[in-house]
């Protein structure tokens, strides 16, 4: 492994930790450990497919391709946003996260999204620190900045994927998510082409990273639990408890059967 991808990795699967920890500390004991490492094995395959894919030059954003193929630049922005979705829906929605009584698939989301992030953000500081374009201290803030909103963005896109299915709203989440990325994957072109600068590209996508983590910490997962989950976890005496009685519990396989 050379620097620049030990480098990537580092961060990516720090971040990656860090954020899982975060998200899934306090509710433990509701979850089941092996379907946990089925979401991250997923979410590394997907995430290496995503990756040679690029590779094969069916997405990019570079000058001197989309230059060459005016089309690309619409391929890539709508296709990496169906991709990168589709993946997410297919695997959630698999048999091994669906079976048994345990529906909280949004909770297996988080191990999907983070570790597909992890992956994608190694690839990204990797390439980055190779192409010789970062300049100075600046620069590599931005890059930093950019991969903290990426990861954030793939992982906090999965839980919100993952809550969908269970409500039986797999397609509903599927067209908003793919909305959400098309929107994002606009401003990354316009910067890639030099249109916008790059820090207000990066500051878009770190905004939406942290507006939708925000959104599957404070409101997903905790309306994933059903209603014993939560009168075990919260205290229906404290605001938060009042508020998360009102939310209609998450459907299990039992309940669906």
């Amino acid at each position: 492994m050379d620097f620049e991808t030990f480098i990537g990795t580092a961060i990516g699967f720090t971040l990656a930790i860090a954020f899982l920890t975060h998200l899934l500390i306090k509710y433990e004991d509701f979850l089941d450990d092996r379907k946990l490492y089925i979401g991250s094995g997923f979410g590394f395959i997907c995430a290496i497919i995503a990756y040679l894919v690029e590779q094969m030059g069916v997405f990019s954003f570079h000058v001197e391709d989309v230059a060459k193929d005016s089309s690309l630049a619409f391929i890539s922005i709508f296709g990496i946003a169906i991709l990168h979705t589709a993946m997410k829906g297919l695997s959630l929605n698999h048999r091994m996260l669906r079976e048994g009584k345990d529906w909280n698939i949004a909770f297996y989301g988080t191990s999907f999204g983070f570790i597909f992030g992890a992956v994608y953000v190694t690839v990204l500081i990797s390439k980055s620190l190779k192409s010789g374009d970062l300049e100075g201290e600046f620069d590599h803030i931005l890059l930093f900045l950019l991969a903290l909103g990426m990861i954030l963005f793939q992982g906090s896109t999965s839980v919100i994927m993952g809550w969908g299915i269970p409500q039986g709203k797999l397609f509903l989440f599927f067209r908003n998510i793919v909305l959400v990325h098309i929107f994002m994957n606009v401003f990354i072109f316009l910067s890639a082409v030099n249109l916008i600068p790059p820090f207000l590209m990066v500051s878009l996508v770190l905004a939406y990273g942290i507006l939708l983590y925000t959104y599957a910490y404070r409101v997903v997962l905790p309306a994933s639990l059903t209603k014993d989950q939560r009168k075990k976890l919260f205290s229906m005496g404290r605001p938060i408890g009042k508020r998360l009685s009102r939310l209609p519990a998450s459907k299990t396989s039992k309940d669906k059967g």
